[in-house]
């Protein structure tokens, strides 16, 4: 079982990113998801990695494209009730798949300088130049 973390710590940035790996950030996503709209726990989400990026002295970490194409994965799964995190990873391992992106992504897209700067939407055939 998934000891809960402190989303309200999360939120408020208070987490240090040294052990913040990427299960918790899937648990983030979905706790956020349960408690908010998606387009408020966007803002939220993006919030407090950035401050976390920041905090650990690596703002350049801050990878918006990866970071919302994975919440919307998370929200596209998770109905409207979920018991818990522990149940919904067990149901969708996929997202802990550390290529899971890759299958919606070409690698160069990811890569893209502006895919850290903003949203890009899936596009295998497209790459920056």
């Amino acid at each position: 079982m998934t000891a809960p973390f402190p989303l309200s710590d999360f939120v408020a940035g208070r987490l240090s990113a040294q052990g913040f790996d990427h299960r918790a950030h899937v648990q983030a996503g979905f706790e956020l998801l349960q408690r908010h709209n998606f387009s408020d726990a966007a803002r939220t989400y993006t919030r407090a990695i950035t401050a976390m990026a920041q905090a650990a002295g690596h703002p350049e970490k801050f990878h918006m494209t990866i970071t919302l194409a994975m919440l919307s994965a998370i929200a596209e799964r998770v109905p409207d009730e979920c018991s818990d995190f522990d149940t919904f990873a067990e149901q969708h391992p996929e997202l802990f798949d550390r290529g899971f992106l890759l299958g919606h992504y070409s690698k160069e897209r990811l890569e893209c300088p502006l895919a850290r700067q903003t949203f890009l939407l899936p596009s295998p055939e497209r790459t920056c130049s």
